[in-house]
């Protein structure tokens, strides 16, 4: 079971004892759920996804999530938040545990904007003004030797720049193309503080500290992967208080092979802590914990 604040406002519950997707409806949707095999899991997704569950738009990604390096931890962000249309909730299925680490931290959003505001009042009334801007290059293939290395081809799903150009666009982003065959990419001005409507108050959604102190290769400095929106740096002291931030008021899910966990992506943050590494059955190229995500709009 997880203890405190983080509880209520992530939704996270203890053990439910839920093994299919027959027992999956029979009850309100649950936060966590424990010892669903892969096939149930996938099948309550499936049949969700076809309709089971009304008024509610679902993707669910064949890919495993975790593409970093285990040794590696995957800093705090919302999913898609550099990005105008994003998820508001995420399912996570975990087909087998690490055998030690790889815990999914969560820190209430609401709390990081109020514990920033309290302390750099300068800082985030610049943000709320000029939000951010996120620039990136990406190789052409993807760089298993990078925490950040997934290429163009991979990130829009094609070997076509005409068609990566497009995709780009429609998502607000600008591609530029380097002489090495990769791609720069310039998201932004783009919000950093959103307004959560349904609990009507403020909420930290921005990748600013994932980016400034993760966004690190042999194509990026982390210092210039994210800017004010008006192109100004940003000041390193105050990204890294924010990250302590993050730190001090977040708590840790640790992972059990069939674990479901519902994240509500408006409220918490999420991040990913080292692992060590698992089984071969378990591991590809980029060494991940297999964790399924399903994205509801």
């Amino acid at each position: 079971m997880v203890a405190g604040a983080a509880v209520a406002a992530a939704a996270i519950a203890g053990r439910y004892g839920i093994h299919s997707w027959q027992a999956f409806k029979a009850r309100p949707i649950v936060p966590r759920m424990r010892k669903f095999d892969e096939g149930g899991f996938q099948a309550a997704m499936t049949q969700a996804q076809g309709g089971e569950l009304k008024g509610v738009d679902m993707l669910l990604l064949d890919a495993k999530l975790n593409e970093s390096p285990p040794d590696q931890k995957i800093p705090f962000h919302h999913e898609m938040d550099q990005v105008p249309e994003f998820p508001s909730k995420l399912f996570f299925y975990c087909e087998v545990e690490p055998n030690s680490g790889g815990e999914t931290p969560l820190v209430l959003s609401h709390v990081v904007y109020e514990r920033m505001k309290e302390k750099h009042p300068e800082f985030v009334q610049r943000l709320e003004e000029h939000g951010l801007v996120y620039v990136r290059v990406l190789g052409e293939d993807d760089d298993p030797s990078s925490p950040i290395g997934r290429g163009w081809k991979s990130t829009f799903l094609t070997h076509d720049k005409n068609v990566a150009e497009e995709r780009a666009a429609k998502l607000g982003m600008k591609l530029e193309w380097t002489e090495e065959g990769g791609a720069k990419t310039v998201m932004g001005p783009i919000p950093a503080i959103k307004f959560d409507e349904s609990r009507n108050r403020k909420v930290w959604f921005n990748s600013m500290v994932a980016a400034y102190t993760w966004w690190e290769d042999k194509r990026n400095d982390p210092r210039k992967t994210v800017t004010f929106g008006d192109g100004e740096p940003l000041p390193e002291d105050i990204v890294h208080d924010c990250l302590r931030i993050l730190e001090e008021e977040c708590v840790a899910v640790p992972w059990q092979r069939g674990d479901v966990l519902l994240i509500d992506n408006w409220a918490v943050l999420h991040s990913r802590r080292p692992f060590e590494s698992i089984s071969e059955q378990a591991t590809t190229s980029f060494y991940t914990i297999p964790l399924t995500l399903l994205f509801c709009i």
